[in-house]
C-alpha cells in the first residue's frame, strides 16, 4: 500500500442544459522520479447521468525509456443505453525545466473514430501542475457523452491548472474550446477539486 497513490475527485457537470455529478477514483502505482515502469487504474460512477456515463473502469500502464515513456491505456464507458471501449496508445517526451511533451491517440473501434491529441505539460514541483493540449481527429478530444462519438470533424483546445495548497488537497480550473463540423461548437470552464491520499 505504501507504493500506491489513491485519488479521489467530484465533479459536477453542466452540458446542453443538463446537470450531471460524478465522483471518481484513481489509484497510481509507484509514483515517483526515476520510476521506469507505473500505471493506474480509474473507477467512476454517476448513478443518475444524464450525459456523463453511469460507470467507467480503465487504466493505463507506462514504461519509461531514457528521456521517454510509452503508454497503453483502455477505458470502457457505461452510457444508458449503450456500452464503448476506449483503447489510447501514447508517447511522452520529457523536457528539461518541468515541461513535457505528450502525444496521444484516442481510438473507438465500435464506430471507427478517433483523436489524436497532443499536450504541452508545465510541472515545475508537487504543488502546481499545467497544460496546453491541441487535439483533432473525427471524435471528440474527451468521450464524455454519447453526443461526442458521433463522426465529425473536430478540432479543440484546453488550457488546465492545478495547485496543492496542501500536500492532501489540490484544486483546479480549466477552460476549453471545441469545434465540431456541422454539429457545434462549445467552451466552457471547470472547477474541480481532488483529495490525496
Amino acid at each position: 500500500m505504501q507504493e500506491l497513490t489513491f485519488v479521489l475527485n467530484a465533479l459536477d457537470a453542466y452540458r446542453f442544459g443538463l446537470h450531471d455529478n460524478q465522483v471518481s477514483l484513481d489509484v497510481y502505482s509507484k509514483l515517483g522520479e526515476k520510476t521506469k515502469r507505473w500505471g493506474y487504474i480509474s473507477m467512476s460512477v454517476s448513478p443518475d447521468a444524464q450525459f456523463l456515463p453511469k460507470t467507467a473502469f480503465g487504466g493505463e500502464i507506462y514504461q519509461g525509456y531514457g528521456k521517454s515513456e510509452i503508454s497503453l491505456g483502455f477505458r470502457r464507458m457505461n452510457f444508458s443505453d449503450t456500452s464503448i471501449n476506449m483503447f489510447f496508445p501514447g508517447i511522452i517526451y520529457y523536457l528539461s525545466s518541468g515541461f513535457a511533451l505528450n502525444e496521444k491517440i484516442y481510438i473507438i473501434p465500435q464506430n471507427a473514430t478517433f483523436s489524436l491529441v497532443s499536450t504541452l505539460n508545465y510541472e515545475p514541483n508537487y504543488r502546481f501542475r499545467g497544460l496546453y493540449s491541441l487535439a483533432a481527429g473525427n471524435a471528440a478530444d474527451r468521450i464524455g457523452s454519447l453526443q461526442d462519438l458521433q463522426k465529425y470533424d473536430t478540432v479543440s483546445n484546453r488550457l488546465r491548472a492545478e495547485y496543492r495548497f496542501v500536500p492532501a488537497v489540490s484544486i483546479g480550473a480549466e477552460i476549453s474550446y471545441e469545434y465540431r463540423a456541422h454539429l457545434y461548437n462549445t467552451y466552457g470552464a471547470t472547477l474541480f477539486s481532488s483529495y490525496w491520499w
